[in-house]
């Protein structure tokens, strides 16, 4: 039985969604647990993430693959993958619940 392929814009957008989700998520913990710099330019998605204290694992590596698919599709238009991104939305949160 073929499955349909995910729509490629749809998981763009959610590419999308996902990482403006994590970078407030990321900043506002950051900013809980004091740890934003005063004055400096406010880090990005990845930086705040280096900075949140705790006790479970970051999955840095998930959010920096997030990272560089937002990177490519906003400053260089490359399509996300359809096969490794279209259930970001449904999966950002769970390991941080």
């Amino acid at each position: 039985m073929n499955l349909p392929q995910p729509n490629v814009h749809d998981v763009a957008k959610q590419v999308l969604n996902a990482h403006d989700a994590a970078d407030l998520i990321f900043a506002a913990i950051s900013d809980q647990q004091n740890r934003l710099p005063a004055k400096d330019k406010m880090p990005s998605m990845i930086g705040c993430l280096a900075l949140i204290d705790t006790p479970v694992e970051k999955h840095t590596g998930y959010f920096s693959q997030l990272n560089d698919a937002r990177n490519g599709l906003k400053h260089a238009g490359n399509l996300p993958s359809t096969q490794q991104w279209s259930s970001v939305s449904v999966g950002l949160i769970a390991d941080w619940t």
